[in-house]
């Protein structure tokens, strides 16, 4: 079922999706405890903790709102069923759609580190480098799961990285993914077109993470544009040998395990690799992955 009737849509996913991981209301608020701790909140979903068979869950409520929030959080769902089980992917117990409250709710495996984006704020403290490279090796192993079944994610940014129980990192929030057109029961056009739908785009933005957890500082935040950031540390020469001193200076700071700069430079290198400004050039996230491995052993 193809089309763009969101009602169309949420019906033939309904429908397909295997009763055990269909979720009534009354069992979502019955594994929510009635809703009554709030884990996240934010545009277009509120984010529960729940216990369901004995185990801590999360439940994402979908907010009432605009037909794009409802597409975003259908196509979630449709990008689980196609995924399958993922050892580096948040895992997908099930959900509920109901057609007269338009309510929806995906309930999935909590992660009880929160975000890469919240540890990136608090300077990495818990981190060594081995550690968050690690975590960068989990996520590009998500990514290439998804890019090895045509899906792009298209929203690859360190707040849909989360971390489980060992700090281990795992990929999040699937409701932009463009799907190949043998998906099934997609919409048309992916929710935001106007964001580049292509797998080399999930390598910039890859490498935006990258810069991230090098610099421990965001991309994305409401004082400076992406473009701006990324100026200042191309024009600084952020490549060059001084800035990979600095660089190292801080994250042996606080008491940090030693920090190879052979390493260090692997990563440098990377991440000007995946944003730079001609596709062509880009690595795939294959070659990202290696580099990564590479980097992981010196």
């Amino acid at each position: 079922m193809q089309g763009d009737d969101v009602d169309t849509v949420r019906s033939a996913i309904w429908n397909n999706l295997p009763q055990e991981k269909k979720f009534s209301p009354e069992r979502v608020a019955q594994i929510t405890s009635r809703f009554r701790t709030v884990h996240g909140d934010g545009n277009s979903a509120t984010v529960f903790r729940g216990t369901s068979g004995g185990s801590r869950v999360a439940v994402k409520c979908r907010k009432r709102g605009s037909e794009q929030g409802e597409k975003a959080f259908l196509t979630e769902i449709v990008v689980h069923s196609r995924m399958g089980n993922h050892p580096k992917i948040v895992g997908f117990l099930g959900c509920g759609l109901h057609s007269q409250s338009r309510m929806a709710y995906i309930v999935c495996e909590f992660m009880p580190n929160g975000s890469l984006e919240s540890h990136i704020q608090a300077n990495l403290r818990q981190f060594s480098w081995r550690r968050i490279l690690q975590v960068l090796i989990d996520v590009a192993t998500a990514i290439s799961h998804l890019h090895s079944l045509g899906i792009a994610h298209r929203d690859i940014a360190s707040r849909n990285i989360l971390l489980d129980a060992d700090l281990r990192g795992k990929l999040n929030d699937f409701g932009l993914c463009k799907l190949p057109l043998d998906a099934g029961c997609y919409f048309h056009e992916p929710v935001y077109p106007r964001i580049p739908s292509t797998l080399d785009f999930d390598v910039y933005r890859f490498g935006m993470v990258l810069f991230e957890v090098l610099h421990k500082r965001q991309c994305l935040d409401r004082q400076r544009s992406v473009l701006g950031w990324m100026q200042t540390l191309m024009t600084r020469g952020s490549h060059t040998v001084q800035d990979s001193a600095n660089i190292q200076a801080s994250w042996r700071s606080s008491g940090r395990s030693a920090v190879s700069s052979r390493s260090m430079g692997v990563i440098q290198r990377l991440a000007f690799r995946c944003v730079h400004s001609c596709s062509c050039y880009r690595p795939s996230i294959s070659q990202v992955l290696d580099q990564l491995r590479h980097a992981a052993h010196y």
